[in-house]
């Protein structure tokens, strides 16, 4: 708050707590806290229901529960940079 009681708008630098649910306990998820820009281990209850911190209002959202980026699947960094290499030797051809 400023000097006129006002809310103030200020970026800051990414806030991530966490960045699998690995890194939380059992009963929480790593969840996009209040945005994709920042997570943090959150009650896997709370996924997709609204929050209130100051102004604002937000739904965190866990990506491993249904419903959140359930379809983000992982790539092994191996098949990636075989993937590379081969482009590039198709290019270099």
């Amino acid at each position: 708050m400023d000097a006129d009681n006002k809310w103030v708008e200020t970026d800051k630098a990414a806030d991530n707590r966490c960045f699998l649910d690995l890194q939380c306990p059992a009963d929480k998820c790593c969840a996009n806290y209040p945005d994709g820009n920042n997570r943090r281990c959150m009650l896997r209850t709370a996924h997709g229901k609204s929050i209130t911190v100051g102004p604002a209002t937000f739904a965190p959202s866990c990506p491993s529960i249904k419903g959140g980026n359930k379809d983000v699947v992982p790539e092994n960094a191996q098949d990636d940079i075989a993937k590379g290499a081969l482009s590039e030797a198709n290019d270099a051809l």
